[in-house]
């Protein structure tokens, strides 16, 4: 499994198959793919530890791009 860097931004978006994939940066490959966004959420919050202040970024199905806070 892939894992993010200090730098990295962590994007969770759908996939063209209708599953929710997580990525570790905007042009990296798939670290991970889910049944829900709210699944894949927690599956890049569980590689992320607390003190590496990433952002996490959520592309929806419409293209919306929404910043989920860590807090």
């Amino acid at each position: 499994m892939l894992t993010p860097t200090r730098s990295a931004t962590v994007h969770i978006e759908p996939s063209p198959a209708g599953r929710w994939i997580v990525r570790y940066g905007e042009d990296a490959p798939c670290a991970s793919e889910h049944e829900s966004a709210t699944e894949a959420e927690r599956a890049a919050r569980a590689q992320v530890p607390d003190d590496e202040g990433l952002v996490l970024v959520l592309r929806d199905r419409y293209s919306r791009v929404h910043v989920v806070s860590r807090g």
